[in-house]
């Protein structure tokens, strides 16, 4: 009788999961993949979208759409749409990141900066524009919402990214 009841539990999750929407979280759950990118919810304008390194383009790092989820068979790269107004679909690794707050910013942090030279960048410009990524040199103008990166160039904190798991850097 508890197998019978587990077995609809786990069928009507399985239905609600692929009704909402929620498929790559459905293939995760039925195929094991770890290490899947969360995808957080609030008012953070790029809620729902990841990062990716897209090889062969301008910029370090590209906002993208996951098309298709990472998996041990695709060497853990999942298939992304491009954001950036390449379009293009490509297989690579992404991740996440949240809006840098002052509280996590130190030196030696790594941020992902959006340089698009606008003071208040709107959604579509923070989609569309790539993203580098950085130390941070110098935290000593943190009081009025500014960091150093790469010992010269001073960046609003609005500005910033932090990745929710590790990246490289140059």
């Amino acid at each position: 009788m508890k197998k019978a009841r587990f077995l609809i539990i786990v069928t009507l999750l399985a239905l609600l999961l692929s009704l909402s929407g929620c498929a790559s979280l459905l293939d995760a759950l039925f195929n094991e993949v770890s290490e899947a990118p969360v995808v957080k919810s609030g008012n953070d304008p790029l809620d729902g979208y990841v990062f990716a390194y897209c090889e062969g383009l301008s910029g370090t790092y590209h906002v993208a759409k996951i098309t298709k989820p990472a998996s041990p068979s695709t060497k853990n790269q999942a298939e992304v749409l491009d954001m950036s107004g390449n379009n293009g679909k490509r297989w690579t690794e992404v991740f996440t990141t949240h809006p840098a707050t002052k509280s996590e910013l130190s030196v030696g942090e790594v941020v992902l900066y959006q340089g698009s030279g606008f003071s208040d960048p709107d959604k579509e410009t923070l989609i569309a524009t790539s993203w580098d990524a950085y130390y941070i040199t110098d935290t000593s103008d943190l009081f009025k919402d500014e960091v150093t990166l790469r010992g010269d160039l001073k960046v609003s904190v609005k500005h910033l990214r932090i990745p929710d798991t590790e990246i490289i850097t140059n």
